[in-house]
């Protein structure tokens, strides 16, 4: 998986710049360089994911569903709600961290 990342990194850093400046911005508002989002377009595919929506998935939301399975709200109520996702949450950084104590 590493290596299939620098491929793509190495193989889009490779490209000339000259490609990208038909994505610059013809007004003064600023946008994001095309180079990162080629690289996880290209990552995805390689990983056979061509679906948009499974591509941009806000990071803590997509491991927050895909490692702790949480889908949906097990409390109703807007204070009960706070205290369901606090939970979700500190699993979450505590999952993180027994990962990162358990590498060093």
């Amino acid at each position: 998986m590493l290596i299939i990342f620098f491929s793509i990194y190495d193989f889009v850093n490779f490209l000339n710049e000259n490609y990208f400046e038909i994505f610059n911005a013809q007004d003064d508002h600023s946008t994001y360089h095309p180079k990162p989002l080629i690289m996880s377009l290209l990552y995805a595919y390689s990983k056979g994911i061509f679906s948009g929506r499974k591509i941009d998935v806000e990071p803590i939301f997509g491991q927050v569903k895909a490692v702790l399975g949480f889908t949906r709200f097990n409390l109703s109520g807007k204070s009960r709600m706070k205290t369901d996702v606090g939970l979700v949450l500190m699993a979450n950084n505590l999952k993180k961290y027994t990962k990162i104590k358990a590498i060093k």
